[in-house]
């Protein structure tokens, strides 16, 4: 993407201020498509699959399940950063816009509502489901990557279908609903933590069920869990938590701590470190089985 100052006088003119990513100028890219896929319960959603540079027609490939965060955003066709890492290493990158995620009307985004853990999570089986059968994916050889909302939606991936992944990479993900229901303080945060999670004394239930950190011990396959110790938007003890809960129900992991780290990692040095540590785990649970 490029940034210019626009000259509007007798001779206009642009003038180039700045540009992002200029590296990639000459370089090949992952291609990303838009697909939509059906949901066990019939609703139509919308979807963004990137494939390796050069690859027209995936089949077969390692794939990655990497679903957003917010979760009331999307994805779409501009350049992502984290699909075009993983794909320029051989991936197949899955980015569902379950239901919750922004862009495609209301009723769209409030069939996620008090969903986590549930029918948004199903979403992405669903996809994955869907590209399974359409020839593009290896099902033996599929991961789920996330930050943020993404994060838990990873965690709570290999907690609910742990024969589905052969692991999970989380970066700044909420664990405790509980908690977090608890701690949303007063006023319009809490309305829209209520509204969007749930009630912490009414859902407390829901709430447990779907909480990653709490069931731990049905997690069959690695995780690596990375947050920033200022992160503000999701609490650093959310994966200290999940990390003492792997730990105490003896799974593989292992933990990476970016101190005075935001949600966004802001620090180059930083981002650097975590998509180091996304390349090796990738390698590691998707190479070739034998």
């Amino acid at each position: 993407m490029a940034f210019y100052l626009a000259n509007l006088g007798p001779s206009p003119s642009l003038t180039l201020l700045s540009e992002t990513y200029p590296e990639l100028q000459d370089k090949a890219l992952g291609r990303k498509r838009h697909f939509m896929f059906k949901a066990r319960d019939g609703m139509e959603l919308h979807a963004i699959g990137t494939a390796p540079p050069g690859v027209r027609k995936p089949a077969m490939l390692p794939t990655v399940v990497f679903p957003h965060g917010g979760p009331q955003s999307s994805d779409g066709l501009e350049f992502d950063s984290w699909a075009m890492f993983m794909a320029d290493r051989g991936y197949f990158v899955i980015q569902p816009n379950f239901r919750g995620s922004t862009g495609y009307g209301q009723a769209y985004l409030e069939a996620g509502l008090r969903r986590w853990g549930l029918a948004m999570q199903e979403d992405l089986e669903d996809v994955l489901q869907h590209c399974v059968g359409k020839g593009w994916c290896d099902p033996q050889r599929v991961a789920i990557a996330g930050a943020s909302y993404g994060g838990y939606a990873a965690l709570m991936g290999v907690v609910k279908t742990p024969d589905l992944y052969r692991g999970a990479f989380a970066f700044a993900p909420v664990t405790d609903l509980v908690d977090m229901a608890s701690e949303a303080g007063q006023g319009s945060r809490r309305e829209a933590v209520r509204r969007q999670v749930g009630d912490a004394r009414d859902d407390a239930e829901r709430l447990r069920a779907t909480s990653p950190c709490l069931h731990a011990d049905r997690i069959q396959v690695p995780v690596v869990l990375c947050h920033g110790t200022h992160d503000r938007q999701a609490a650093y003890q959310h994966s200290v938590k999940m990390a003492e809960a792997l730990k105490k129900a003896g799974k593989p992991h292992s933990f990476h701590t970016f101190e005075k780290g935001d949600h966004q990692l802001s620090h180059q040095a930083y981002r650097d470190q975590l998509f180091g540590h996304l390349e090796k785990f990738l390698a590691q649970v998707l190479a070739p089985r034998g």
